[in-house]
């Protein structure tokens, strides 16, 4: 009788099953996570399971296209994170006549990014080649930490109404200068839980 907890790849998938009910394949199942992230942002927009489902194969098409190349630096990754919010926001208005911003459409890059990151490299093969080179998600909570421990000014008015790139980038690039030589997306996970109200 084997009377043992099971493996860590157990534990693992029992929790990723819990958070992400990942009833399609994993990385879908990041990507509307993420979606939850920011809807309450989207404000009188009527959701519906095709229009979602098409908006949803834009950031698969998205992740499969940074898992599936190796990006040469920092500056090449920038452009190819402006283009792909930029075709978000521009698939939005195109379909549904809606306003996405800037801010709405780097929240949920980034953070489906960084839930695939979480899962990790066997899960989501290829999410961790450019790693080093993916964007803080910049929210409330993000930004509170980073005004406090490195005194980072917040960006003015509300992240998800962000409709400029360039502010964007700015406030990225402050953290870089605040923690040269180390993956944003380190920074990010050590401040956002050292940042939180739970603990260990």
């Amino acid at each position: 009788m084997n009377t043992l907890p099971p493996d860590k790849t157990a534990i693992e998938d029992f929790w990723i099953r819990c958070y992400l009910n990942p009833k399609e394949c994993l990385k879908e199942a990041a990507i509307n996570r993420a979606y939850r992230d920011l809807a309450r942002t989207l404000h009188n927009l009527k959701r519906t399971d095709s229009v979602h489902g098409k908006f949803k194969a834009h950031l698969l098409s998205t992740i499969n296209d940074v898992c599936s190349k190796k990006l040469k630096d920092q500056k090449e990754f920038d452009v190819w994170h402006e283009q792909r919010c930029l075709l978000l926001i521009e698939e939005y208005r195109k379909s549904i006549d809606y306003k996405l911003f800037i801010g709405q459409a780097q929240k949920w890059i980034n953070m489906s990014l960084k839930y695939l990151v979480a899962l990790g490299d066997k899960r989501i093969p290829g999410i961790i080649t450019n790693y080093h080179l993916f964007h803080i998600p910049i929210d409330n909570i993000i930004q509170e930490h980073f005004l406090l421990s490195d005194k980072i000014k917040k960006i003015s008015g509300s992240w998800s109404r962000i409709d400029d790139y360039t502010v964007y980038m700015q406030y990225q690039i402050k953290i870089r200068e605040s923690y040269p030589g180390e993956a944003p997306l380190n920074v990010e996970f050590r401040s956002y839980n050292s940042s939180s109200s739970w603990n260990f």
